[in-house]
């Protein structure tokens, strides 16, 4: 859910999301983001005349004229600057810190450079003291409101209520410079004109990628508009996720990176290396994981012929999926009552455990890969083109082997797969899942059951309360959702231990392997699935077949993620931020979006939640030990069927 204030009232709105995870917005588009607020939002600006509705109805003076189009930032910093004649000034992205930050005749520089004074106005003052500004700027900030859905994660990121400068900004552009008087047409003018969100987008994303590029330093030309690096970036159309931002502007930049340093350090040191080798390794230099100099090439270059001289292909991937913290650092935190010991890394490997146990396992994508090696390449013909996906084949199939990528120094290295016993194992000593056997030695999570239920029964609860509630940042308590995060914070950190540790990352390493290198390949996606598709129709394809049984593919995926993104907040819960309003609506809106991925699962779900009340605060793990949501110890009225709706 998201806090927005609109005259005065706080609005109750979850977080919704279509694929099982929230997305953030990178640190270096936020920070550009919010240096363009303020700069909009500086007092330069002079009492407006008289609107007529329009463009037309504006005129400045010719001393502003000259300030903002003929003597750029210098001359502006001297007068008052009309609103309709700023406008067209380009906004055009920042450059790092140690250079002109903005091209001198820019918007950002004339503002930047602009004094202010305490007759002169700002942007929102010009607009309210129009009118007719005044009364579209209200209708569309309701209109955007009601249409917040409908955006996309960037244009939401743009028209953030924080962001109120922007807004007024991209409102006064399409009416002074577009001629729009409606609500309407300003908002599909911001939705969909180039000149719109789109604009902002562009600053602020190039502007962060120049700042990307500055603080790597990268051997790159990249401060002027029609260098091209910037231009690719620009054709990127660069989202503002965190997840996406940085792996895209690395892959652009990639490309244009230049060889020549690279050539003069290996002709430096010739005699580490075969000359066959000198393409390849400027490949491999220009991946490494800290600059390459000639105080440390040295290093670099035998460990890299390794690689070369060992068949291990480079890999290509754009950016390495998100590892857990192998670090396995132990951070303690103090309970009110007691003084309690929390591994936060233990139940970040839990997470990630759970998310290759449904996937890997529930969805069955390691037996759909056996199964796919088995059938389809000995009894259907199948046919194999790409060398790569031939040696992983081989590799996989014949030698029970695959290649990792180290995360920290980038190196490749082959390990064994793993066992479905191995795996059936840890499952139960952590989650208390299946029914794998388990040596003596391994103490099962007997606990973790009924602490998992109880959180998804109090997060319900506080959801249906903070419906009905005229305030829910006030009045609804979130105790209970706290006591039960902690708590099963606890356990997973006392659970998730000894081998667990070891283990999980090989799990996902495996599962990592045989997703993107086997069934997202073009080859196997085009034979397994001809009509098209992602890898989750292959996924499909191969268990129909498997088990003549359709799975549910994309709500098992649902599933797993959304299930990992709770159990990473309990890693990192922390009383003092965790009931700060948006990361208490982040958690709370995936925890609602589990229960509903897991009512699709399990259609006695919703029953059972909804019987549950107050009154009952014992519950009863399933004798199965799945991961399911709350199923409390509750029995119905006589004669009253229970509703087949979740009602939030």
């Amino acid at each position: 859910m998201t806090m927005t204030t609109h005259n005065g009232i706080a609005p109750f709105r979850l977080r919704r999301t279509l694929d099982g995870s929230t997305r953030d917005v990178d640190p270096l588009v936020a920070e550009h983001l919010a240096e363009l607020e303020t700069l909009l939002g500086r007092k330069v600006f002079s009492r407006p005349k008289a609107s007529s509705g329009g463009a037309s109805g504006a005129r400045s003076n010719r001393s502003a004229a000259k300030a903002v189009a003929g003597n750029g930032a210098a001359a502006a910093s001297s007068v008052a600057l009309p609103l309709p004649l700023s406008l067209k000034a380009p906004l055009t992205p920042r450059r790092p810190e140690g250079t002109d930050r903005w091209e001198p005749k820019s918007l950002a520089a004339v503002m930047s450079a602009a004094k202010e004074a305490r007759v002169e106005f700002t942007l929102g003052d010009v607009i309210d003291m129009d009118a007719v500004l005044s009364q579209l700027s209200y209708e569309f900030d309701e209109l955007v409101e009601r249409n917040w859905s409908s955006l996309s994660f960037d244009q939401r990121t743009v028209l953030d209520p924080a962001h109120a400068n922007i807004r007024r900004y991209l409102l006064a552009v399409g009416y002074f410079a577009m001629d729009l008087t409606t609500a309407l047409g300003l908002f599909n003018f911001v939705a969909r004109n180039s000149r719109g969100a789109a604009k902002i987008l562009e600053y602020a994303t190039i502007s962060a990628a120049r700042t990307w590029i500055f603080q790597e330093n990268l051997d790159v030309d990249y401060l002027d508009e029609t260098d091209e690096v910037i231009k690719d970036l620009l054709e990127a159309r660069l989202s503002t996720s965190t997840e996406a931002f940085v792996p895209a502007v690395r892959t652009v930049v990639r490309r244009h990176m230049n060889d020549g340093q690279f050539e003069k350090l290996l002709d430096k040191n010739k005699a580490l290396f075969p000359a066959a080798y000198r393409l390849t390794l400027i490949e491999y230099l220009k991946r490494a994981p800290m600059k390459v100099t000639s105080d440390n090439v040295a290093y670099y270059i035998p460990l890299y012929v390794s690689q070369i001289a060992g068949g291990v292909d480079l890999d290509d991937q754009v950016e390495s999926r998100e590892q857990s913290d192998q670090d396995f650092e132990v951070d303690f935190f103090t309970d009110d009552r007691t003084l309690i010991q929390v591994n936060r890394t233990s139940v970040k490997c839990a997470a990630q455990l759970f998310y290759t146990m449904v996937l890997g396992d529930e969805l069955q994508v390691f037996d759909a890969v056996n199964y796919f090696t088995h059938k389809y390449l000995v009894g259907q013909g199948f046919e194999i083109t790409d060398p790569r996906l031939r040696r992983d084949l081989q590799m996989y199939v014949f030698s029970n082997q695959f290649t990792v990528t180290d995360s920290g120094s980038r190196v490749n290295r082959v390990v064994d797969r793993t066992q479905p016993a191995e795996r059936q194992m840890f499952y139960r000593q952590v989650f208390n899942h299946g029914a794998g056997q388990v040596t003596e030695d391994v103490v099962v999570n007997d606990e973790f059951q009924r602490l998992w239920k109880v959180l998804m029964l109090e997060s319900a609860k506080y959801l249906e309360r903070a419906q009905i509630s005229p305030n829910p940042t006030s009045y609804v308590s979130r105790q209970n959702v706290m006591q039960a995060v902690e708590d099963l914070q606890y356990n997973l950190s006392l659970a998730c231990t000894g081998m667990a540790t070891v283990m999980t990352p090989l799990i996902y390493d495996e599962l990592d392997f045989v997703t993107r290198r086997i069934l997202m390949h073009d080859e196997v996606r085009r034979q397994l699935a001809p009509s098209g598709g992602s890898w989750w129709k292959v996924v499909e394809t191969l268990v129909l077949g498997m088990k003549h049984v359709r799975p549910r593919a994309t709500v098992l995926n649902n599933k797993a993620r959304l299930g990992h993104n709770i159990l990473r907040a309990v890693a990192e819960y922390d009383p003092a931020t965790f009931e700060l309003d948006e990361n208490f609506a982040r958690f709370i809106s995936d925890v609602e979006a589990f229960i509903t991925t897991q009512s699709i699962l399990q259609e006695s779900l919703t029953d059972d939640l909804k019987g549950a009340d107050g009154e009952h605060d014992t519950y009863e793990p399933d004798s199965e030990g799945s991961m399911a949501s709350p199923q409390p110890s509750t029995r119905e009225p006589d004669g009253s069927p229970q509703s087949g709706e979740w009602d939030f």
